[in-house]
């Protein structure tokens, strides 16, 4: 009997130590992983990018993806995901059309026009019930050296134009789908225009090398007033930069 008792004892203090050698393994994993999250390198920013950009934009930029962003909830996906950080800069031409749209509120917008003419929506016909515009803007730019193709789908509300949208980007080993908002437009004497887009990356739509991507962007977008979006074809053009992080 005791003879059990001792050989049960020695099964018992066995499993401990397999048990206490497992955790240290797997603390030891997490750690890494948790670093290689707070691991960036900040390269240098392309002249005519950073000629654009405000001192509070560099300093953001330079600072990286910030300790806020990595401790909330959305780093959480990425904690059992081997990866690094990117940084995003990209400057990009985007041509726009926009049309009204009207609706109950600027969540739901009825668009006037699409790709085959006017809908036919009660209220188009009179301005008066415009409570925004929407439209699509594709863009064509650079990603460093990787050239980059650009769709964005916006929500402009009235009076100010602060709004919503989403979109991506395509390159050539994957895409990057962005879910944003923007500030209003802001106006200067001779009529030009800039406002500034805040977004994050869709981990859902996001393909290719890209699934699964965590991260933020800031727009700068620039509209000189000779390139504003035509009062009847809505056809324009705007100049943006976008600075960033992501994680995949």
């Amino acid at each position: 009997m005791k003879r059990f008792k001792i050989s049960y004892l020695f099964f018992l203090l066995g499993m401990l130590l397999i048990s206490c050698e497992n955790e240290s393994i797997d603390t030891e994993v997490v750690s890494q992983e948790e670093e290689s999250l707070e691991q960036f390198t900040v390269p240098e920013i392309p002249t005519d990018i950073k000629a654009m950009m405000s001192a509070e934009d560099l300093a953001l930029f330079e600072a990286g993806p910030g300790k806020e962003y990595l401790n909330n909830g959305m780093s959480k996906g990425v904690r059992g995901k081997h990866g690094n950080w990117h940084p995003i800069l990209m400057k990009l031409g985007y041509n726009l059309q926009f049309g009204p749209f009207v609706g109950e509120s600027c969540e739901s917008p009825i668009p006037c026009f699409n790709e085959n003419g006017p809908t036919g929506a009660e209220g188009c016909e009179n301005p008066e019930y415009y409570i925004g515009f929407t439209g699509v803007t594709v863009a064509d730019g650079y990603w460093y050296s990787k050239p980059v193709h650009s769709m964005y789908f916006p929500v402009f509300c009235l009076p100010d134009y602060e709004g919503y949208g989403e979109g991506f980007y395509q390159l050539d080993n994957g895409m990057l789908w962005l879910e944003a908002t923007n500030g209003p437009f802001h106006y200067d004497a001779e009529g030009n225009s800039r406002f500034r887009r805040i977004g994050q990356y869709s981990p859902d739509k996001s393909q290719g090398v890209f699934s699964g991507v965590r991260g933020w962007e800031i727009a700068l977008l620039y509209t000189a007033a000779e390139n504003a979006p035509d009062p009847i074809t809505g056809i324009g053009y705007s100049d943006a930069i976008i600075f960033g992080w992501a994680y995949w």
